[in-house]
């Protein structure tokens, strides 16, 4: 968090920092750096899309405004030429029209999402779905969960990253 803050006053800063007034006046120039209102407004953006990274909460994801992907971290190279980042929950994306998890940035290290899950042991709350479906389940074995599918298991938060985003009705009812 301290780094968050040191990082967000720095790029507050910099813009009054890079870009001083430069004006001449009554035989006497200022000294500063020039840039042209593309530039400048190019160089705002950069800054406000690093704030956004850096004002993100702990489980946030990113996304922009065209295609249908939403990223687990904001320097996935599938979003290093947007110029606009937006940052928000799963949910927020999905409203936005992101209707799934970008492959690339979810491993991080070459290993899918669903490859990590296997060795992980269960902890209480877990849910459970498959690589497929679209929906989690509350019970491990439920009914609903078609015969032969590989049954993955995380926080219910996992599940929803990774599209799996409705309660199976047959695990709901049963409870």
């Amino acid at each position: 968090m301290k780094n968050r803050i040191i990082g967000l006053i720095i790029l507050l800063c910099l813009p009054s920092l890079i870009f001083t007034a430069c004006t001449e006046s009554a035989g006497q120039k200022n000294t500063g750096v020039y840039a042209d209102a593309d530039t400048v407004s190019s160089i705002r953006q950069e800054l406000e899309d690093k704030e956004n990274s850096l004002l993100a909460a702990e489980g946030d994801v990113f996304w922009t405004s065209s295609g249908t992907l939403w990223h687990s971290t904001y320097e996935c190279s599938y979003l290093s030429s947007s110029k606009t980042v937006y940052h928000g929950t799963v949910e927020e994306a999905k409203a936005e029209g992101k209707t799934r998890a970008c492959t690339r940035c979810a491993p991080s290290d070459g290993e899918s999402v669903y490859e990590k899950l296997e060795s992980n042991p269960v902890s209480v709350g877990d849910v459970y779905f498959t690589e497929q479906g679209t929906v989690w389940h509350s019970i491990a074995s439920c009914a609903a969960i078609p015969e032969g599918e590989k049954v993955y298991h995380g926080n219910k938060a996992l599940a929803v990253s990774l599209g799996k985003d409705t309660e199976c009705e047959e695990c709901k009812n049963s409870d």
